[in-house]
């Protein structure tokens, strides 16, 4: 007879703790706000004083997606960044997309390449540029250029910069950016994070084995976003970066960007399950779509063109789960 009692009291407890926990679940989602709302809806309204003067509401019109893109158009030194045709591609390019990263521009600093940057955002306000590089600097490298467009995505500069790379695992430092778009309401709108990265062709199984060291160590510290996009030029194809990246998919599959249309190495990569948003639709750009014949510009010779893809500027609602867990599985990941 105890231990039958001892059962009910257990279950009764059990059963306590569930509905405690649907609602502290029904507030946190707003469920419950939801249904008040969808019940005040519902009552009836007062009917308008003159049926003639009154005009019906117009829908509110849909917030284009996102457009991501990267690209590595060979070495830019500043000889070739003044030349007027990629100076046009670039200007082209920060017209078609939201966000742009360019890879491989090389120079003792960002001070040579001012000219060509100070050009882009001269030929559109909207369009900002990140380059986390000195002014000017003894030493020769490369470095990534990422453009924005302002009005389009908020920067979260607190949550942005080039990653710690003290001991030179990389031979390219990659860079982390934080973005939102502007356009939702901050509450309904896409946040993610972004690693820029550059894979080092002499090094590619090494460096990717690094990089996905550093998505598992990037998804912990900016938890709880859990929208973690790698662009990147990974110099590898798609067998190779699916083993050594297995969480994240690629974008494209199955069209080469190399300017000989021999091989597919760049790509946009994201977590399938935390990252919603995709909407399916990407593709690599050809020059023809850049600058068309006909532009009065020839187009640059460029040694990768760009990899393209769409995500909506709205939060999944799918997200409301994944960013409940997505602290424990990026330190479950990470600790492991």
């Amino acid at each position: 007879m105890v231990a039958l009692r001892r059962f009910v009291l257990f279950c009764l407890l059990c059963l306590m703790a569930g509905l405690a926990g649907y609602g502290f679940w029904a507030i946190q989602s707003g469920a419950i706000l939801a249904l008040w709302q969808g019940a005040t809806d519902q009552a009836p309204q007062p009917a308008p004083a003159s049926a003639g003067q009154t005009r019906p509401a117009s829908a509110p019109e849909a917030i284009p997606p996102l457009r991501i893109a990267v690209m590595f158009p060979g070495p830019t030194d500043p000889l070739r960044a003044r030349e007027a045709a990629f100076s046009e591609m670039l200007i082209q390019l920060t017209r078609r997309f939201d966000l742009l990263a360019v890879h491989g521009f090389r120079g003792p600093g960002r001070g040579p390449f001012l000219p060509l940057l100070e050009a882009v955002g001269a030929a559109d306000k909207e369009v900002n540029y990140l380059a986390y590089v000195p002014v000017r600097e003894s030493t020769v490298r490369q470095f990534p250029v990422i453009f924005y467009r302002a009005d389009r995505l908020v920067l979260d500069r607190k949550r942005s910069g080039p990653v710690d790379d003290t001991a030179k695992v990389f031979r390219w430092t990659p860079v982390v950016v934080s973005f939102a778009a502007r356009q939702p309401p901050l509450a309904n709108a896409f946040t993610f994070t972004a690693v820029v990265a550059r894979v080092d062709p002499l090094r590619v199984h090494e460096e990717l084995g690094l990089l996905a060291e550093l998505l598992r160590t990037v998804a912990y510290q900016q938890a709880p976003e859990d929208d973690i996009l790698l662009l990147a030029h990974l110099e590898a194809d798609e067998d190779t970066v699916g083993r050594s990246l297995p969480d994240y998919v690629p974008a494209v599959t199955g069209i080469p960007n190399s300017a000989g249309g021999t091989r597919l190495a760049s790509n946009i990569l994201f977590h399938p399950v935390a990252t919603c948003e995709f909407t399916g639709r990407s593709g690599v750009l050809t020059l023809d779509e850049i600058l068309p014949p006909g532009s009065g510009t020839s187009p640059p010779n460029v040694h990768f063109l760009p990899v393209w893809a769409e995500f909506t500027a709205t939060e999944s609602p799918a997200d409301r789960w994944t960013k409940s867990f997505s602290r424990l599985s990026a330190f479950l990941a990470w600790d492991n």
